[in-house]
């Protein structure tokens, strides 16, 4: 697999996977949301190596989880399935809109 692949299409969607996987409710999504994102502002200046790998990964569980904030809140008894599909299609979206976004501008 391709790295550039790997990092902006497979690591966001097992984050947003496992986030969608591992949250049950709403206030738990709401929290890995924005610590998602803090860390995703707080985390680009240290080391680049093993961040290459984590900060998307990272941002496909806050993608995820901000998706399944309103689902959760709306559909409190969601199936495990429901959950994972909800948060990768968030994750995939992103993970896109990045890649469009970055091509667009190089």
């Amino acid at each position: 697999m391709e790295s550039a692949t790997f990092a902006f299409i497979a690591l966001p969607a097992l984050g947003g996977l496992i986030a969608g996987y591992l949250l049950t409710d709403w206030r738990l999504a709401g929290a890995l949301s924005a610590g998602g994102f803090g860390l995703l502002i707080v985390l680009p200046g240290t080391a680049p190596s093993i961040f290459t790998f984590v900060l998307p990964f990272l941002l496909g569980a806050a993608v995820g989880a901000l998706a399944l904030l309103p689902y959760l809140r709306a559909r409190p008894d969601a199936s495990v399935w429901g959950r994972m599909g909800v948060a990768i299609i968030a994750a995939l979206v992103a993970s896109f809109a990045n890649i469009s976004i970055l091509a667009g501008g190089a």
